[in-house]
């Protein structure tokens, strides 16, 4: 059975308790990526905004200038992973230039509930 990229990202969120109580999911992450097969790590406020038909997550600290890679991602261009316990991956839709994001919680709770996806 396939989950939907707006199903992971809700179970990222439940997971992880990232809701804070005025209802804004933004938290403080480690935000790991390959550029030029060389792995790159930063610490950044992460925000996840829940739209109508899709949902966006935005990198704040992400340096488009210097990597040359994208801070928002929607869940209808970019695929997404995500398995209890583990990070929340972004891969980039197949026409476009491959790459692969990789965004954990820097105050990583352990995770509440759910499965593998």
């Amino acid at each position: 059975m396939s989950i939907s990229p707006n199903q992971l990202l809700q179970d990222f969120i439940t997971d992880y308790n990232l809701k804070r109580p005025d209802g804004v999911t933004a938290f403080d992450a480690t935000v790991s990526f390959y550029k030029e097969k060389i792995l790159h790590s930063i610490s950044s406020e992460v925000q996840i905004i829940n739209m109508p038909a899709m949902m966006v997550l935005y990198i704040f600290e992400f340096f488009k200038e210097a990597y040359e890679l994208p801070e928002m991602y929607a869940t209808e261009n970019f695929k997404f992973r995500y398995s209890k316990g583990g990070p929340l991956q972004i891969i980039a839709a197949e026409n476009s230039q491959p790459f692969f994001v990789s965004i954990l919680p820097l105050h990583m709770q352990q995770p509440i509930n759910g499965n593998a996806r």
